[in-house]
């Protein structure tokens, strides 16, 4: 007796197994019929559901969620090198120290090591992301607070952040594809709410600005006080990090 979990459990036997996949040329042996753990079933829902994470935009509170994934996973599947891998490349992006990941065994010392190094270079650079911007330059074509359209995936977002060039780290601008663009890194970079209520981090050719609308994100509060019906106004918190809004 066999259990189909793709179509809601149902039971068959090994010859209906077989028939499932005729052009897979399975052959009726033992090897492929084995009983599968608990743990194994678990690693496997687990693994199905990374991998998803990895084809669509990974959102900031989605990629949290990814991580507590390869923490099951690092107690699950300690061998599994690949879970190992993203979960590292994923804790880079978001500067954030994973210890659970030394209870991977491909994780020797010397890699722990350079890790952590890499961990704390990328936590410098986000300062640099932060900084007090008492100017903006002439090439920062968009302002805070305006409504942006992406060319290409047709979202609408208000602007609520800029920096001159792409801060993310050199893997998160590998898996986004940045060099496919025509400025690639070395352009500015819009911090954005999205209509679909996600954050994104978004290049300047991507952008264009559009008819202004109310982006109804659960954030829009943190960074700006109103929208006015032609643009979002900044709040005074969002105006110490971009002090030249005061003077607008």
């Amino acid at each position: 007796m066999y259990i189909d979990c793709f179509n809601e459990g149902d039971i068959l036997t090994r010859r209906q197994c077989l028939q499932l996949c005729p052009m897979m040329n399975i052959d009726d042996k033992d090897h492929y019929f084995q009983t599968t753990s608990c743990v194994q079933v678990l690693v496997r829902l687990i693994s199905n559901v990374v991998a998803f994470g990895q084809i669509v935009p990974i959102q900031h509170d989605r990629a949290f969620f990814a991580l507590n994934l390869y923490k099951i996973m690092s107690y699950l599947a300690p061998n599994d090198y690949e879970s190992a891998v993203h979960a590292m490349n994923l804790s880079l992006d978001l500067r954030i120290k994973c210890n659970f990941l030394k209870k991977f065994s491909c994780i020797e010392p010397d890699i722990w090591s350079k890790y952590c190094r890499r961990v704390a270079q990328a936590t410098e650079a986000h300062k640099e992301h932060l900084s007090v911007k008492r100017t903006k330059p002439a090439h920062v074509q968009f302002s805070i607070g305006a409504v942006m359209l992406h060319k290409r995936y047709n979202y609408t977002c208000v602007v609520y952040g800029w920096d001159e060039r792409c801060m993310m780290s050199d893997s998160w601008q590998r898996r986004m594809g940045i060099s496919q663009l025509e400025n690639q890194g070395n352009q500015p970079y819009y911090k954005v709410l999205a209509d679909d209520d996600s954050e994104r981090y978004v290049a300047q050719e991507n952008l264009l600005e559009t008819r202004s609308e109310f982006i109804g994100h659960r954030d829009v509060g943190k960074y700006f006080s109103l929208y006015d019906g032609e643009r979002f106004v900044p709040n005074a918190a969002l105006k110490t990090i971009y002090t030249y809004l005061s003077n607008d």
